[in-house]
């Protein structure tokens, strides 16, 4: 009888709760494109730490401050597809481009390229779905293909034996999972040192734990072996360019 009084008691409660939330209407303002001057579709958002607004829009990246709306263009004039904001840069994903917006001492954004940097590497089509931040890195991500930034160079990854591809967050330190192929990737300069080899590892364990993987690999610089794990599981560990070779995904 007393668990059933608990019962009622915490059902009134939840329902006088939901009574005094749904009372409360925050202010919302509506924009309609003929308001912010550019394309009918957004594509992405972000927010600066000044609290400006930044939309990845059909026509370029559109920001607000609160009281006008600017919007900047791309190289080609291309779709935004994806925003992601660091500090005082404002990372945007295009068609067959992606770079970053800066303000310049004049008070205005600037565009600086990154995906001019790369050489021998044809975009096919690329567009950057999604830009996410890892480890100090900004990787930028097509269905495709993938693209690393550490602050001074831009590398680009394709597997295509591994397409589409997908980033996921879990609150695991892996750094691609390919769902098809039930595989998990780590890339890491090096795992000479210790504790950087532990993190790698540890990352991959906890993913199969919670999505079994058939094939998991670290992508180093120029080593090679096989861990494997106390769980029983395997690690291959592959340089990058026998893994770009590789005709087949690798099996554990």
């Amino acid at each position: 009888m007393l668990f059933k009084y608990w019962v009622v008691c915490l059902l009134l409660f939840i329902l006088f709760i939901q009574a005094r939330a749904s009372s409360f209407m925050p202010a919302v303002t509506n924009y309609l494109a003929k308001d912010y001057e550019a394309g009918y579709q957004n594509w992405a958002c972000a927010q600066g730490s000044n609290g400006e607004m930044f939309f990845g829009n059909s026509q370029g990246l559109l920001v607000y401050d609160g009281y006008r709306w600017t919007l900047h263009k791309v190289p080609g004039n291309h779709i935004v597809r994806s925003v992601y904001v660091k500090e005082d840069r404002i990372y945007v994903g295009a068609f067959e481009e992606f770079g970053y917006f800066k303000y310049s001492e004049a008070g205005t954004l600037r565009y600086h390229s990154l995906s001019k940097f790369l050489k021998n590497f044809p975009m096919e089509n690329n567009e950057i779905w999604n830009i996410v931040e890892l480890d100090g890195r900004i990787y930028f991500q097509s269905f495709s293909a993938w693209f690393s930034y550490d602050g001074k160079m831009v590398r680009a990854f394709r597997n295509r034996q591994q397409q589409p591809l997908y980033f996921y967050n879990q609150n695991i330190e892996v750094d691609f999972i390919i769902p098809e192929a039930k595989t998990a990737i780590q890339v890491s300069y090096s795992l000479m040192d210790e504790t950087t080899c532990r993190r790698e590892v540890e990352g991959l364990i906890k993913l199969n734990r919670v999505f079994p993987m058939d094939n998991m690999c670290i992508i180093t610089r120029d080593e090679e072996r096989i861990i494997t794990h106390e769980s029983g599981v395997s690690i291959h560990v592959i340089p990058v360019w026998k893994w770009l070779l590789e005709e087949e995904p690798l099996r554990t």
